[in-house]
């Protein structure tokens, strides 16, 4: 790889649930994070990170 040149990773996360019949549930793809996090990091997370914390945080 040259100077300059960037890697393009592309990476597809799966997230699975069970709920019990008639629950209301809003997938984790519309999730709105809090305005501020309880803990923050001095990286930027990957995608499996962010979606762990988006799931930990919708309980």
């Amino acid at each position: 790889m040259s100077e300059g040149e960037h890697v393009i990773l592309s990476h597809q996360v799966r997230h699975q649930v069970a709920l019990p019949p008639n629950y209301q549930y809003t997938p984790i793809s519309l999730h709105v994070p809090p305005s501020k996090p309880a803990k923050t990091y001095p990286f930027e997370l990957d995608p499996f990170q962010k979606v762990a914390i988006a799931s930990i945080e919708r309980s």
